[in-house]
């Protein structure tokens, strides 16, 4: 092999290891989120993960209401060397729908977008839908027309809402006519309650209102429960052996000494 052969041959062999076929390493995303369809009212997150680059600096998506031409620039945090995430407030999200790219920059400065082909005229599209559901009250403790030897029971309203999320603000809870909200602990699945003081023994009444976030109203809803008077009874006679009990073992302590 002749020395200028020999050299290009071994000017080949370099540039391939410092330049690798697009093949074996093309950029490319994973899109975490979003997925196919959002709810309107409810805040995006973008999350997309760079692949096969060269330490990836930046990102960035550009995105638009459906129907509107201009772009608007979102900057994604880069939370791990391989995760860039942004939040859209939920007040940008509106139906039908909204399109978008990103923009990722790596350590060599080189920008790679996301689609590759004209990303403006081909983004991707996120579908926007209205909920159109109220929230849903899944499970009562105590269950309705239940009979409870309990007078401090702990009240517990398991709730939910399939599409967005239950509006905290709009819980309004009732025990025998009394609003206890305020007095209960209330998460977007729950509210637990519990009285301060023992209840009255008979029929009890526990009323519930709710909205969600973009302002479905759930029906009143309505559970009954029931403290019979033969807990009274029962307790009565609880203190009554426990006083025979404990007499009965003071006379037997006296009697052994």
């Amino acid at each position: 092999m002749s020395q200028k052969k020999y050299f290009l041959l071994l000017n080949c062999v370099a540039f391939l290891l410092l330049f690798p076929l697009a093949s074996q390493a093309a950029e490319k995303i994973s899109i975490i989120f979003p997925q196919k369809s959002h709810f309107a009212s409810q805040p995006i997150v973008f999350h997309i993960q760079p692949q096969e680059f060269v330490s990836p600096q930046k990102a960035t998506v550009f995105y638009r209401a459906i129907g509107i031409s201009v772009y608007r620039k979102l900057p994604l945090k880069k939370e791990t060397p391989t995760d860039f995430r942004a939040l859209l407030s939920a007040q940008k999200v509106v139906p039908p729908g909204i399109e978008y790219f990103f923009v990722v920059e790596d350590s060599l400065g080189r920008v790679f977008t996301f689609p590759e082909t004209d990303p403006k005229q081909n983004p991707y599209t996120l579908k926007i839908e209205l909920d159109k559901s109220p929230p849903q009250l899944l499970e009562s403790t105590p269950a309705d027309g239940a009979i409870i030897e309990e007078v401090r029971p702990t009240i517990i309203m398991k709730i939910r809402d399939a599409e967005t999320m239950v509006d905290k603000n709009s819980v309004r809870l009732m025990l025998d006519g009394t609003d206890v909200t305020r007095l209960a602990a209330v998460t977007e699945n729950s509210i637990t309650y519990r009285p301060a003081t023992a209840l009255a023994l008979g029929r009890h009444t526990i009323t519930l209102d709710m909205v969600d976030i973009v302002g479905n109203r759930l029906p009143t809803q309505e559970r009954i429960f029931s403290i019979p008077e033969t807990v009274v009874t029962k307790k009565a006679a609880a203190e009554i052996q426990w006083h025979t009990e404990y007499r009965q073992r003071l006379y037997h302590d006296k009697g052994n000494t």
